[in-house]
């Protein structure tokens, strides 16, 4: 198992924040585009090895994410139309991941099936956002922090409305 923390500014017109490893470490760049419509995050890693590009759309009222990896890799990250709570899921041609959880607190699991692949949750009483995200099966370290940058802006953007 692996841990990764997002601390995000306290104020912020554009996300720019680093991830750190549960050494402290820093992992992934994070740097948002300021723009009036959509929205692109660009994610590298520390490492030398290949990042992602978030970029948001619309579709049916309801935000939808592409994520491209620098090594040609597309996967989608859609919220589905439901009344009471979000629906979530993470789809490309090889897996899907499905989140569930309070999206309120900020606290979910990410399955693959039935089998938990990592959790995402929020630290409180913390000067600014952190977010906390258990890596269970390392395969799926960046798409659950692609999930996390996703779940963050869904959040900012209801705030905001």
């Amino acid at each position: 198992m692996r841990k990764l923390y997002l601390n995000q500014k306290i104020f912020k017109i554009t996300d720019h924040y680093e991830v750190f490893d549960e050494y402290g470490n820093a992992v992934y760049q994070v740097d948002q585009e300021f723009r009036f419509i959509g929205n692109t995050v660009h994610v590298r890693k520390f490492d030398g090895t290949n990042g992602f590009t978030i970029e948001r759309g619309f579709y049916f009222f309801l935000p939808t994410y592409e994520i491209t990896f620098d090594d040609g890799k597309e996967i989608k990250i859609k919220q589905n139309f439901t009344f009471f709570r979000k629906d979530i899921d993470l789809i490309s041609d090889d897996y899907n991941l499905k989140l569930k959880g309070n999206f309120w607190d900020m606290d979910f699991e990410i399955f693959e099936g039935d089998r938990v692949v990592g959790r995402i949750y929020k630290e409180y009483f913390t000067f600014r956002d952190k977010f906390v995200l258990e890596i269970l099966e390392d395969e799926y370290e960046d798409e659950i922090l692609a999930l996390t940058i996703a779940i963050d802006e869904i959040k900012d953007n209801e705030k905001s409305s």
